[in-house]
């Protein structure tokens, strides 16, 4: 059970340093993101795709990129088994 516990929490600290510009996001996206305060990953995995999908300059190919992006942080988490 620890080694689960000190997974998520090495996960959720790496999602936490790793910074949106650096996510594989294009740089418009990143910038409209950073622009209204979402500046990790840990941001990101936190906002739902309605709110995001909300924001000035997120349309769909936008959110398109951002699910990719998140997926792939969920494939990650789940096959780490967190």
């Amino acid at each position: 059970m620890a080694k689960g516990k000190y997974a998520k929490k090495r996960l959720r600290k790496q999602l936490r340093e790793c910074s949106i510009k650096a996510s594989g996001l294009s740089t418009r996206v990143a910038n409209a993101l950073d622009k209204v305060g979402i500046h990790s990953l840990a941001d990101l995995v936190r906002e739902d795709d309605e709110s995001l999908s909300a924001l000035p300059g997120i349309g769909e190919s936008a959110m398109d990129e951002i699910r990719t992006v998140k997926g792939n942080i969920k494939e990650t988490s789940i096959t780490k088994k967190i």
